[in-house]
């Protein structure tokens, strides 16, 4: 039996024409679904654009009182302007259909898929960003991101740790914490695009626009899944339900419109081919931040020397796998024989399975080592690393 046809038991055959291989057109897709996705990418994040343009005439409290609403409330900061008691009416409120108990499920699939997850978000989810040739423009514009590749990529650990820790997104936990900080951090960049010459709305739409906020947490939601199973693992019914609500409701808190939280994979999939056949061409700059991206793994994961270099063409023969042949002219990715190695993937992924399922020793070791291969590539500089991300029993 193929890669290929386990897969296409897995999800349905449409999906895997629209993200598998080459990364064929899409079915015929809807004009007018098109034409509703283009005014997305028009549209900022009012609330909290509105809050950065008033922490700009306070530069010395406005990080302290985003800080004392997070941790204290809103309630504990008498002064704060208008816009950030908008800001914080919208995100204390818990939408009707969070299930916290559901979301805490995610972190089990986080831990199982061990050090196949970690390759697919930096083989798959976030190159897939990268080919938006709108999308990812702040992100090319300057040279920090192409710089600072190793730290950009531990701080995404440690954000997708957060998220998915049981009761991450809890108003008192760090991933809620971290999930706003970002949101701020988009409203300071497209601020600072906005006010910088060379970018028109008219023609480039706007910096860390919705469609693009709302394309990252498909990514890593429906678009991690598809890497996963692209791999042979097999996600359950509930595990998938657990992830596309865990990254539903941060997209929610991240400020990503109502009509583009994605409640299924299908939703998200449909959405990710119809953003594919509506985006312009990646261009250089994809090459650049694939090539920054595989110089920074092996730093990420702790390698030097000749296993730094072993690492590399490991990573770009998965991300070559993944991505498909189109990826040869997007990001300049070689057809070397690494591309083989993630076939290597379903049977050892079939092995661990059969081993963790006779063996509650096996899982809890493998467990264990999720749990530490996460944390060692986490960015926690900061602060003490949480000691487990399972759930507790």
């Amino acid at each position: 039996m193929t890669a290929r046809f386990r897969l296409a038991r897995l999800i349905p055959s449409r999906l895997v024409s629209h993200m598998s291989d080459a990364f064929p057109q899409p079915a015929p897709i809807d004009i007018a679904r098109l034409e509703k996705l283009d005014r997305f990418r028009a549209m900022g994040d009012p609330l909290a654009d509105a809050v950065a343009v008033d922490f700009a005439t306070m530069p010395d409290r406005g990080a302290a009182m985003l800080n004392a609403a997070l941790e204290q409330g809103i309630a504990s900061v008498p002064n704060a302007p208008a816009s950030l008691r908008a800001l914080f009416a919208e995100i204390d409120h818990v939408p009707y259909w969070v299930d916290f108990a559901t979301m805490s499920r995610a972190s089990s699939l986080l831990l199982r898929a061990n050090v196949f997850g970690v390759a697919v978000l930096a083989c798959y989810s976030t190159p897939l960003f990268y080919r938006l040739g709108q999308g990812s423009r702040p992100l090319s514009i300057t040279d920090a991101l192409v710089s600072g590749a190793a730290q950009r990529g531990r701080a995404t650990a440690r954000f997708v740790v957060e998220t998915a820790m049981p009761q991450g997104l809890r108003r008192d936990a760090e991933g809620f914490h971290m999930t706003i900080r970002i949101r701020m951090i988009h409203a300071q960049v497209r601020r600072g695009l906005l006010r910088a010459p060379g970018w028109d709305v008219a023609v480039d739409g706007m910096p860390v626009s919705q469609t693009y906020m709302a394309a990252m947490s498909s990514y890593l939601s429906a678009g991690w899944l598809h890497g996963l199973r692209m791999l042979g693992l097999r996600v359950a019914p509930e595990e998938s339900e657990a992830l596309m609500q865990l990254w539903r409701y941060s997209s929610h808190l991240m400020g990503v419109h109502p009509e583009l939280l994605m409640a299924t994979e299908q939703e998200a999939m449909r959405f990710i081919a119809e953003l594919d056949a509506s985006e312009k061409p990646p261009g250089e700059a994809a090459h650049r931040l694939m090539d920054a991206l595989l110089e920074a793994v092996p730093s990420v994961l702790g390698m030097r020397g000749w296993r730094a270099r072993y690492a590399r063409r490991f990573f770009e023969g998965m991300a070559r796998a993944l991505l498909g042949v189109r990826s040869e002219a997007e990001f300049g990715l070689r057809a070397t024989c690494w591309r083989h190695v993630p076939m290597l993937a379903s049977p050892m992924m079939a092995g661990l399975r059969l081993l963790t399922v006779i063996s509650p020793s096996a899982a809890r070791r493998a467990q264990l080592w999720g749990t530490r291969l996460w944390l060692s590539i986490a960015d926690y500089s900061d602060v003490d690393a949480p000691v487990a991300l399972s759930p507790r029993r």
